[in-house]
């Protein structure tokens, strides 16, 4: 039997699981050579006409440094894009899945039976992703800026400013506070507003939209940040979408992929 320590910090062990990097449409190439993690053979078990990519690994999970994670990450991702670019679709698996034996079936055993019970819903999503793929989206704004613009447009504000220039400092205070709350107010507004202006110009060539939350990007300021399904043929549309917003002066976009639709993967799980 063939042996590997790639996952149990050492310890020599028996290669009775199999870990899945995705799901395919089952092709005449087989065997995908040494591509995997830690450079393990990836090979397809098949159930009529789709195929999971695999390799043979111990039970314990992919556990170290997270350098060392990192890699295997990588190397799954690497994985995946090499059968997207083969095939054209492809059903992205999360890191770290593994069909073990059990109720006395060997892995592939189980992870045939899995292919047979999801097969519809596989095939569904393998003929929704062909052709497509997804793509980051972020879009960052400097508030600052809108801030000053709003202070010198809102009459409210003006006319607040104006009052509080003759008061003393005790009352002046009460006015910058209800200044800077006028102030957080519409800013929340007009974000709400680009939000759902710039949501719109991406829709409109897209297949589906996944939201995420913003996050910090340095010193930028994160509007919105999405992943989209899009066909191939209609990248460069949405481009040209992006690129309006990217014009508008307080703006930026950033445009990330394509890659495989790892976003738009739901409910596809080896239980049950």
């Amino acid at each position: 039997m063939t042996q590997d320590s790639s996952a149990s910090g050492g310890k020599t062990q028996v290669l009775c699981c199999r870990y899945i990097y995705c799901i395919i449409p089952t092709t005449k190439k087989n065997n995908f050579g040494n591509i995997g993690i830690n450079k393990n053979n990836v090979y397809a078990i098949s159930y009529k006409d789709i195929s999971a990519l695999v390799h043979n690994c111990c039970p314990e999970p992919y556990k170290g440094w997270d350098s060392g994670v990192i890699a295997w990450v990588v190397a799954h991702s690497n994985v995946v894009e090499t059968a997207w670019d083969l095939v054209g679709t492809v059903i992205p698996m999360s890191f770290d899945v593994i069909v073990a034996p059990a109720n006395q079936k060997t892995a592939d055993e189980n992870l045939t039976e899995w292919l047979q019970s999801k097969y519809d819903t596989l095939k569904l999503k393998l003929e929704e992703f062909r052709d497509k793929a997804e793509l980051g989206i972020q879009v960052f704004w400097e508030s600052r800026m809108l801030s000053l613009a709003i202070v010198k447009e809102n009459e409210e504000i003006n006319k607040l400013r104006q009052e509080m220039s003759t008061k003393t400092d005790g009352v002046a205070y009460f006015y910058r506070q209800k200044i800077e709350k006028i102030l957080k107010h519409e800013l929340e507004r007009k974000a709400d507003e680009y939000y759902r202006k710039f949501l719109a110009h991406a829709r409109k060539p897209v297949e589906d939209i996944y939201v995420a939350k913003v996050k910090k990007d340095g010193d930028r300021e994160m509007l919105m940040n999405i992943a989209v399904l899009i066909r191939k043929d209609r990248i460069k549309e949405l481009g040209r979408e992006l690129g309006r917003i990217k014009r508008k002066k307080g703006f930026d976009v950033r445009f990330t992929g394509p890659w495989p639709p790892y976003s738009f993967v739901t409910s596809l799980s080896m239980a049950g």
